[in-house]
């Protein structure tokens, strides 16, 4: 059985739902982190935020722009949650819980005892501690510790990924970042992206999905800036590097799709990610929506609803253009 089955397999077990987690599990603070202990399952517990609303650098931060913040983030993680296992991913499960306004996510550890799994920040700093390499790829360690994930960069190191990592999982994560791109999410770094392998595999098999509760728009609407000004902000303003980067740093959306229809048509993306790009280009934004906020009780803005469909149009005006 592979990762995903035994992964699924595991989740239906414990027939989870929001009310019996919470009420439940025992809540405890480990390493300045909260946990629910439901028996012997540990579930992850945050209040989402953007990157941005994090890293605090606009003075307009007041309650309302936190609350609607904290809104957006969660509606985020679950639309993504649910978008990414459409198609195909192994993707973290989320259950809400909202106390005194503010929405808290619940992350059950299914992966644990279903397999080995890593961070890939870690695994890099591992293998740069551990291994003596000759100075090109001491380069590439180095390079791939300090930055953002790179497409270009991955696609022209293959046999450097191939190294520990199968076919399936390289093509599977430079799926992850096309995936990340349309959905300007911003808080793309090495130790967001889980390897999973089984027990006795050589080389990690799988990737899985989690913390995408930040997008390049959320912070902005949470204070009430307008869909028009958000988009010219982010089509014209070069981003920050923690956004997937297409080829180098600091790039705005346009030229990130740009960049991104050059690699497709030298051929260094190939017909297996065309067709993922064809596939995000059909998904239906409004059910998958409409799922999430009658499955979790949660309101959605339509604003925010807007920018996933805004990123889903880029992808179809790409595809129009090969």
């Amino acid at each position: 059985m592979d990762i995903s089955s035994k992964y699924q397999e595991k989740a239906d077990s414990y027939k989870l739902n929001s009310t019996c987690l919470w009420k439940l599990g025992l809540l405890r603070k480990e390493d300045r982190k909260f946990l629910i202990d439901f028996g012997s399952l540990h579930a992850f517990v945050k209040v989402p935020h953007s990157l941005t609303y994090k890293l605090n650098t606009y003075p307009e931060v007041n309650a309302e722009a936190a609350y609607n913040d904290n809104h957006l983030a969660t509606a985020s993680e679950l639309i993504a949650s649910k978008l990414f296992k459409q198609l195909g991913f192994l993707t973290a499960d989320y259950f809400p819980q909202r106390r005194y306004g503010l929405y808290y996510l619940a992350s059950p550890n299914f992966l644990e005892g279903v397999c080995q799994y890593v961070t890939l920040s870690k695994l890099l700093e591992k293998r740069r501690k551990t291994k003596a390499y000759e100075t090109t790829e001491e380069m590439l360690l180095d390079a791939m510790l300090n930055s953002s994930n790179n497409i270009s960069y991955v696609l022209d190191n293959r046999q450097f990924f191939l190294q520990f990592m199968t076919k399936e999982c390289y093509d599977k994560y430079i799926a992850y970042m096309l995936v990340a791109l349309f959905t300007f999410s911003n808080d793309e770094h090495n130790g967001n992206i889980i390897l999973c392998k089984r027990k006795n595999a050589k080389k990690f098999e799988d990737v899985f999905i989690y913390d995408k509760e930040s997008t390049g728009f959320n912070y902005y609407l949470a204070l009430g800036i307008s869909f028009r000004d958000i988009k010219f902000e982010l089509f014209t303003y070069n981003r920050p590097s923690t956004d997937i980067l297409v080829n180098k740093l600091n790039e705005n959306y346009d030229y990130k799709y740009k960049i991104l229809k050059a690699l497709i048509e030298k051929g260094e993306i190939g017909k297996k990610h065309i067709d993922l790009i064809k596939q995000y280009v059909n998904i239906d934004f409004d059910k998958l929506c409409e799922e999430v906020a009658s499955e979790n009780e949660i309101v959605l803005q339509k604003t925010q609803l807007d920018f996933y469909k805004l990123g889903q149009d880029c992808a179809g005006e790409l595809m129009s253009e090969i």
